[in-house]
């Protein structure tokens, strides 16, 4: 490992940047696998169909045209029903 000359304590700082990083790494797994309580599945749900039939109205609102309107409620939707299926 010292093959280009790294002093020792350099060595071990590294050392403990990469345990730490592991165990952060661990953690994050842990988060990642624990289960989603249904009350807060269905808010989600029900708040991302709230901001979805809203976003016509305040891009109109904003002075969009119609069509652009339209066709970007019309992707953004997929994408954010597409992505919430996957899960």
């Amino acid at each position: 490992m010292n093959e280009h000359k790294v002093e020792l304590i350099y060595q071990l700082l590294m050392d403990n940047d990469l345990t730490a990083l592991h165990n952060y790494a661990a953690k994050t797994d842990r988060l990642a696998q624990t289960p989603t309580p249904v009350s807060y599945t269905r808010h989600i749900s029900r708040s991302l169909m709230l901001w979805l039939l809203t976003m016509p109205v305040c891009s109109v609102g904003a002075g969009c045209p119609w069509w652009i309107t339209g066709l970007g409620t019309a992707l953004v939707s997929f994408i954010f029903i597409f992505v919430r299926a996957i899960r």
